[in-house]
């Protein structure tokens, strides 16, 4: 296990990972275990962000995942301000702008 839990704000804003993320509908039954759900997501109740689930599974082998940390806190991430024209399955560009994918950790 890591020494610093590393987040990113996207997470904190509802990010997704490629530029523009497909809306992914409901579907009739998602699978029973854990590993066997795609990394974009599933929902049997409401359309998904499958750009946003993406980004909830970077590993330390993905590139993103390597480099330092800015320390950001809990304040910082209050203050980002909200996207004014994002919709989901809309390009990314708006967020990236505010900092959707910046490696960030708790300071």
């Amino acid at each position: 296990m890591h020494n610093v839990l590393s987040v990113t704000v996207a997470l904190f804003l509802l990010a997704g990972f490629p530029a523009s993320a497909a809306v992914k509908q409901p579907v009739s039954e998602c699978p029973k275990k854990l590993a066997d759900c795609p990394n974009d997501g599933c929902s049997t109740e409401h359309a998904v962000d499958g750009g946003l689930n993406g980004r909830k599974n970077i590993t330390d082998g993905d590139d993103e995942a390597h480099g330092l940390a800015e320390p950001i806190n809990l304040q910082a991430i209050k203050d980002l301000p909200n996207p004014q024209d994002f919709a989901m399955g809309d390009s990314r560009e708006e967020l990236q702008g505010i900092g959707e994918g910046k490696k960030v950790s708790p300071g």
